[in-house]
């Protein structure tokens, strides 16, 4: 994988690692941390990874000044909501709640007074966990991706890669919390291009192939969060069935897709961190604005486009933050 920035990043994390690390927290205090997740509880997140890197750089260290309670539970409503009271009871100083809208909402339910910071893809105004992105008010802030709001650059990104573009099928899950308001931003930004909606993410296997069917040029998998742990079998599947893909998500051309466009989900996990560290130093969520992201990544595999017979333009190539080889 080439990265342009590599040599840049690489220097600012050298220049920042030592002071970052040395920042003591109150040792005589033990804070404590809760993550809720709706993520799939069986596969690895590097999400939170993240999160926890962050945290230590800021100063907090798991065993001294910080205990971190983590809850992977899966998109299951029912079970969330035992998760968050669970972790309401142990007195917690912030939850972190992620990987889709249900987590966030589960914690926002179990507490009125713990902080809760969020990272999810969908307007959390919509979902009723904010007043408003500028004045969230309450106990709970946190960072949106706006996946919606993006689907019409991936789109574009596909007209560009395929002249001949005319038809695109949606993938996306119709029960999940974001998938309605997802798939309306779609059609509206993507009506020129008669955007099909691929109904049966549950199914990737019969998705991709009814997508084959109807005769699609190109697959867009839509940001909702129950189908970011299907990455890598929709990337296989589709390229087998030489299908173009774009997704929210890096994990799909790093799969083997064709491309993807979206915030870099990392950073926002970083920025949630040093948000989670100024709340445990005495600040209150009310203060924090919802933030949307800042860095955004296109990912283009040049290797899966080879094996499809297509040529990625050069000025896309020069638009990419990362290219497969």
């Amino acid at each position: 994988m080439i990265t342009r920035r590599a040599f840049a990043s690489g220097l600012a994390v050298a220049l920042v690692s030592g002071p970052v690390a040395g920042s003591a927290q109150q040792v005589g205090r033990v804070h404590r941390i809760g993550i809720l997740s709706s993520t799939d509880p069986a596969r690895p997140n590097e999400n939170y990874v993240t999160f926890r890197d962050r945290v230590r750089e800021l100063g907090w260290s798991e065993g001294r000044n910080l205990t971190v309670e983590e809850r992977n539970i899966g998109p299951h409503r029912e079970r969330l909501a035992v998760a968050a009271r669970e972790l309401v009871s142990l007195r917690l100083d912030l939850i972190l709640a992620a990987g889709g809208a249900e987590a966030p909402q589960a914690a926002a339910i179990a507490t009125k007074s713990i902080p809760i910071v969020f990272v999810i893809a969908d307007d959390p105004v919509r979902l009723g966990l904010v007043k408003s992105l500028s004045h969230p008010g309450a106990n709970v802030t946190g960072l949106s991706s706006m996946n919606a709001e993006l689907d019409d650059k991936r789109l574009a990104l596909l007209k560009e890669t395929l002249p001949k573009l005319r038809r695109v099928g949606a993938m996306w899950n119709p029960v999940d919390p974001s998938g309605s308001s997802v798939i309306r931003a779609t059609e509206l930004a993507a009506r020129a291009l008669n955007v099909l909606a691929v109904q049966r993410p549950d199914d990737v296997s019969e998705a991709i192939g009814n997508a084959k069917k109807e005769g699609v040029d190109a697959v867009m998998i839509l940001g909702t969060p129950t189908l970011f742990p299907q990455q890598r079998r929709i990337a296989e599947l589709a390229t087998s069935a030489r299908l173009p893909t774009i997704s929210a998500w890096r994990q799909l051309p790093e799969a083997g897709g064709l491309l993807s466009y979206g915030a870099n989900i990392r950073a926002m996990f970083r920025r949630a961190a040093d948000i989670a560290d100024k709340i445990l130093k005495g600040a209150k969520p009310a203060e924090f604005p919802v933030e949307r992201p800042t860095k955004f990544d296109l990912v283009v595999n040049v290797k899966t486009a080879q094996a499809l017979g297509l040529t990625i333009p050069q000025t896309l190539l020069l638009q990419a933050d990362h290219v497969i080889q």
